[in-house]
């Protein structure tokens, strides 16, 4: 579960937008530590940065460097080709981070960090890989269009968040289909195109067992349907197994050991 600890604590920052590289210098901290995790090690996650409480002082412990990558590039881990390490060794990070330094910034002086301490090399290229298709069902979508009380036209985000009873659900308002596809496919084991054709805001409401499969012989304690499931009881879509092209980041070079601090 140590990406999705990750994951859950960087979220906003991978809904914030892609990015560009700025000119000239790179953004980077006041002044990074990064070593390998101790053994035994068994807490995992960040803390502080910005948009939280603490943002002069990001902390994170226990990460694999797929963990540091998807945080700096905005990736899943069908998204990455690399060596097998990246998702095994794990590194705690302890960066100072300079005052006024916003989210989209802070991604950047992670890149910054990987490419300096790692000696990472990389570039994007698109491939032919396995994809899920998102269309709509014969019978029609049961999505329901934006609710009187979903606030601004943005509308407010609330992320994908577990249950008391067990599973998940996401709860949005007033959201394209674009931002529903990015969700849940990172929950997924490969990138989703939409092929829905739906070009609306919508309401979108969806709960699910991330540990049931469909091949289940006896549910567990969290007994909901699976994502793929959900999808087409809850909304009237469904995920359909095909291969299209994906840009994918590929690296050319990292260091297993991080230069000293």
């Amino acid at each position: 579960m140590r990406m999705a600890t990750a994951s859950a604590v960087w979220l906003v920052l991978a809904h914030c937008g892609a990015f560009a590289q700025v000119n000239g210098s790179s953004p980077e901290f006041d002044v990074a530590s990064i070593k390998a995790t101790p053994p035994l090690m068994v807490k995992h996650g960040c803390s502080g940065g910005p948009g939280t409480s603490g943002p002069g002082l990001l902390t994170c412990e226990n990460l694999t460097l797929f963990n540091f990558l998807a945080m700096a590039y905005r990736i899943q881990r069908y998204e990455v080709f690399g060596p097998d390490w990246i998702h095994a060794e794990s590194f705690d990070l302890k960066a100072k981070v300079p005052p006024g330094t916003d989210m989209a910034q802070c991604r950047l002086m992670v890149q910054t960090m990987l490419k300096e301490r790692f000696r990472l090399t990389l570039h994007h290229e698109d491939r032919t890989v396995p994809v899920y298709e998102l269309a709509v069902l014969k019978a029609g979508h049961k999505l329901k269009g934006p609710s009187s009380d979903s606030g601004n036209e943005k509308g407010p985000f609330s992320p994908v968040r577990p249950q008391p009873g067990g599973g998940l659900r996401m709860h949005m308002t007033n959201q394209p289909m674009a931002m529903f596809v990015e969700l849940i496919a990172m929950h997924l084991d490969r990138p989703v195109a939409d092929a829905t054709g739906l070009k609306g805001k919508y309401d979108f409401d969806l709960a699910w067992s991330p540990r049931r499969t469909m091949a289940a012989s006896a549910p567990s304690d969290d007994s909901g349907p699976d994502l793929m499931l959900a999808v087409q009881e809850q909304l009237g879509l469904k995920l359909v197994q095909t291969n299209g092209p994906h840009n994918v980041l590929v690296i050319d070079h990292v260091d297993k050991v991080p230069t000293e601090n």
